[in-house]
């Protein structure tokens, strides 16, 4: 099993996931906000992915990442773009 722990905070975000049957552990911290906000879109196969591994669920891959994905996870790219651009002009 896997588990991840995710600790949001308003300069950086710590991300540890723990490994339980290799006993790996991976630590990381990011900024919470970027400086360009563009880079805050990740590649949409790289959430599919995320989805697929259940590290991300459906519904936060749309509200975190912008990124849509059929009910077979199958990244819909013109939902996504339509959605991420929305995104880019909320206030």
């Amino acid at each position: 099993m896997r588990r991840i722990a995710v600790d949001i905070g308003g300069t950086f975000t710590d991300i540890v996931l723990i490994d339980d049957e290799t006993a790996e552990i991976v630590a990381d911290k990011v900024r919470s906000t970027p400086s360009d906000i563009g880079r805050a879109e990740r590649d949409p196969e790289a959430v599919r992915l995320d989805v697929v591994r259940c590290y991300v669920s459906l519904e936060r891959a749309l509200i975190d990442y912008g990124v849509a994905l059929t009910p077979e996870l199958v990244v819909d790219a013109k939902a996504t773009e339509e959605t991420r651009a929305r995104l880019r002009h909320c206030p």
